[in-house]
């Protein structure tokens, strides 16, 4: 009877061979268990970045300036010193913006720092009050050396969209519109003497209250104008 077997010629590459199938599979299990394991790492750290981003969100968050206008000194929480820190959250336009601060209280008159997210504004005069108009622009006001007022409206982008100036400190904030005066000198009206009415001379000058809508915010309406003594 023959015999089967593996001829000694031929174990060589008989056992290469198993050797070589022995190793597929070794690493298709491997490279299996590394794939899984992998893959379950990352679910966990998937599901705790879940549970970070859950607590996050429904967290409280400090807004500010949700209702009336406030000044430095309110938002800044002090009176005196260097007032460098973040304030909070504002909305803007449903747009969610980190306000910081940097001012000395002082000596306000050497100007300010504003942050919003990562847009810088500069304040070169006495930074006065902030407030956030229609949920959509922040207004914050600024005295300069001649005892004007410059009002300035920013958007969500940072951007200036207008500012205005008045020389009477009268500045009404609604939710959103702002009245602001302004006396005009050159415009003027003269009451004149009369001795036997007891009537001194005085000169009255223009005085114009201006009304700003928030649905249009680069365009003043005349609210009033009347002559009265409001020149400084």
């Amino acid at each position: 009877m023959k015999k089967f077997g593996i001829k000694p010629k031929h174990k060589g590459p008989v056992l290469a061979v198993l050797l070589v199938l022995i190793l597929i599979l070794v690493g298709f299990y491997l490279g299996r268990y590394i794939s899984m394991e992998y893959q379950r790492r990352n679910n966990n750290t998937e599901t705790i970045f879940n549970v970070i981003l859950r607590q996050t969100t429904t967290s409280e968050i400090q807004y500010i300036l949700t209702g009336e206008a406030q000044t430095i000194n309110e938002l800044c929480g002090m009176e005196s010193g260097l007032c460098e820190k973040a304030l909070g959250r504002i909305s803007l336009n449903r747009v969610d913006i980190d306000l910081r601060i940097a001012i000395d209280l002082d000596n306000p008159a050497l100007g300010a720092t504003i942050q919003m997210n990562n847009h810088f504004i500069n304040v070169f005069g006495t930074l006065d009050r902030m407030i956030i108009m229609d949920e959509r622009y922040l207004v914050f006001t600024e005295l300069l050396e001649n005892n004007n007022y410059v009002i300035h409206v920013y958007n969500h982008r940072g951007q200036q969209l207008i500012s205005y100036i008045s020389n009477i400190n009268e500045i009404e904030f609604g939710s959103n519109y702002f009245y602001f005066e302004y006396c005009y000198e050159e415009d003027y009206y003269v009451i004149e003497a009369n001795e036997e009415e007891g009537i001194e001379e005085e000169i009255l000058h223009m005085l114009t209250r201006y009304r700003i809508n928030a649905n249009n915010i680069t365009r003043r309406t005349t609210a009033s104008s009347e002559y009265q003594n409001c020149a400084q």
